[in-house]
């Protein structure tokens, strides 16, 4: 009874949070860069989600504003505000938003709402933490967004089974392998074997493979022997509120 009592009160407070989130608007985005490993110019950006401390960190947030039931919210706030920066970015990147497959079907309503964005610019990235329980109805989903142009990218490949069925299921645009399989991959002979797989996998598929995480100049320069093309981290660039200063033609490797 007492449990009980308390898991209402502590379920009310998590509400009241994400609650204030929502009607305060309070989301910043920091975007980082995707390089282009063999030629340093960026790619895109990833549209990373920013609130307040008094709220907590994205990895908490997030699961918390889903168990209160404002998970899609909370995801539609973030979105519409990251697709706001759409029109800063240079001709030919483009921009990667994080969505849950729930939240796959609001999206041409939201791209909507922002007004004109090139859609062949937009990617989302669909996260392998997220269990999907049928992938007939989100291939449906995807299939008239793909139609308009959005790519598709499977992110934390490699962080566990999902994330292998995801890509086989969704046959996305983009594979991003987990920065736990980048960490170290200059000195481990596994992470090197399982990341030629993906570069692999992508050759098959067309999908462009972008390793996470890269903080270091020997992965870096394995991930090139390996035939990764692309990458993110903070050896190539850190996240930045907001629009990013612009980028010389090509970043220092």
């Amino acid at each position: 009874m007492v449990a009980d009592l308390d898991r209402e009160l502590r379920g009310a407070a998590n509400h009241a949070l994400v609650s204030e989130v929502l009607d305060g608007g309070e989301v910043a985005i920091a975007l980082q860069p995707v390089i282009d490993l063999e030629t340093g110019c960026r790619l895109g950006v990833e549209a990373l989600a920013r609130f307040p401390a008094r709220f907590g960190t994205p990895e908490t947030l997030f699961p918390m504003a889903t168990q209160v039931g404002l998970g899609i919210e909370l995801e539609q706030l973030a979105a519409t505000r990251a697709l706001s920066l759409a029109s800063g970015l240079t001709v030919g990147e483009f921009l990667s938003i994080n969505l849950s497959p729930w939240s796959i079907a609001a999206w041409p309503a939201l791209v909507d709402r922002c007004g004109p964005v090139a859609e062949d610019r937009l990617v989302i990235e669909i996260t392998e933490h997220q269990i999907i329980d049928r992938y007939d109805g989100l291939v449906e989903a995807l299939a008239p967004l793909r139609e308009r142009g959005t790519r598709v990218a499977i992110d934390n490949v490699g962080a566990g089974y999902a994330s292998l069925h995801h890509v086989l299921q969704l046959q996305p645009t983009q594979i991003k392998i987990d920065r736990k399989l980048v960490d170290s991959v200059a000195v481990d002979r596994a992470r090197r074997s399982v990341i030629r797989g993906f570069v692999g996998l992508g050759a098959e598929i067309g999908a462009l493979v972008v390793a996470e995480g890269v903080e270091r100049e020997s992965d870096l320069e394995a991930l090139l022997e390996l035939g990764v093309r692309a990458g993110q981290g903070y050896l190539l660039g850190r996240p930045s509120l907001e629009h990013p200063e612009p980028l010389p033609a090509s970043v220092p490797r």
